[in-house]
C-alpha cells in the first residue's frame, strides 16, 4: 500500500478496485460515488494511518471504505 501513497497509478487503482469488487457487501456506497473518489478516500486513509501500512493490504482498503461508507445496519 506504500506504493499507492507515493504514486497513485493504474496499479493502485486496479488493486483498490479488486478489493472493492470482492468485499463490497461490507460497506455502503452512495449511488453518486465515483471510482476516483474511492481511490482518493483510500489514499487519504492510508496517509492518515501510515503506521498501519505493514498490515494486510486488503484489510486497509476495507477499513478505509467502512470508515467512509458505513452501513446503517452495521454489516
Amino acid at each position: 500500500m506504500q506504493h499507492c501513497i507515493a504514486s497513485p497509478d493504474s496499479f493502485c487503482a486496479g488493486y483498490i478496485g479488486g478489493v472493492i469488487d470482492t468485499s463490497h457487501a461490507l460497506f455502503c456506497f452512495p449511488p453518486e460515488v465515483t471510482k476516483r473518489e474511492i481511490i482518493n478516500i483510500t489514499i487519504v486513509y492510508l496517509r492518515d494511518h501510515s503506521k498501519n501500512l505493514g498490515l494486510y493490504a486488503p484489510n486497509l482498503v476495507i477499513k478505509a471504505m467502512r470508515t467512509a461508507f458505513p452501513c446503517k445496519d452495521d454489516r
